[in-house]
């Protein structure tokens, strides 16, 4: 046996790293519970979510509810909306003008935004 091995040093490691594992196994699984209860919530109010990046121009990410109330499914929705110009085109005429004031505001200002439409 290597004399640099420290087998009880190495038994509490091992300890530690499988407390670490199995806390993270847990967060994981109760995570997955609020992302289906959040998407189920999404669906039935008929609403969606969605971040876009600027710099790349397009979506960074969609929910599944948000791009199948445009008829696409999410990879389409990050593949096929790659301007702000299609993004304003989703957006229902109402909603459009201040859609984009709100948009160019925050190009301006530097600073992220949120909105219902």
């Amino acid at each position: 046996m290597d004399k640099d091995i420290n087998g009880p040093a190495l038994l509490l490691e091992n300890d530690s790293l499988h407390k670490k594992l199995h806390s993270l196994t847990k967060e994981n699984r109760d995570l997955r519970k609020i992302q289906i209860l959040f998407s189920q919530v999404e669906e039935m109010g008929n609403l969606g979510h969605w971040e876009w990046d600027e710099i790349a121009g397009g979506y960074i990410t969609c929910s599944e509810q948000y791009a199948k109330i445009f008829g696409f499914t999410v990879k389409q929705m990050l593949e096929e909306i790659t301007t702000v110009e299609d993004v304003y085109g989703l957006v229902c005429e109402e909603d459009r003008d201040r859609f984009r004031s709100v948009y160019d505001l925050s190009l301006k200002n530097k600073r992220g935004w949120r909105m219902e439409h």
